[in-house]
C-alpha cells in the first residue's frame, strides 16, 4: 500500500506517522490505567456514580498511575485521593 507515492514502509517512518502512533500510544494507555483504576474502586467501594467514572476517564496517564497507587495501600474504602472530586 502508498500514500501519495510515498511506500508503507517509507511512511510509517515519516516524523507525522511516528507522531501519530506516540499518540496512540500514551491514549491506549491512559485508557488501560483508567480501567484498571475503575475496577480497583469498584471492588473496595462498589458501583462507581457515573460522573466519578467519567472523572477517572479523564485523568491524564500520570495522575491515573498515582490513583492506583492509593486504591491498593489506601486502608478506607472511601479515601479519595487527591485531585478528583468525591462524589460519595
Amino acid at each position: 500500500m502508498a500514500i501519495a507515492c510515498i511506500p508503507h514502509e517509507e511512511l510509517r517512518h515519516t516524523r507525522a506517522s511516528q507522531e501519530w502512533l506516540a499518540e496512540g500510544r500514551l491514549e491506549g494507555r491512559e485508557e488501560g490505567e483508567a480501567a484498571v483504576t475503575i475496577r480497583l474502586l469498584n471492588r473496595r467501594c462498589g458501583p462507581l456514580p457515573d460522573a466519578t467514572t467519567a472523572q477517572i476517564q479523564a485523568l491524564p496517564l500520570e495522575q491515573g498511575s498515582a490513583w492506583q497507587k492509593h486504591c491498593s495501600i489506601s486502608r478506607a474504602p472511601t479515601t479519595s485521593p487527591p485531585g478528583l472530586a468525591s462524589s460519595h
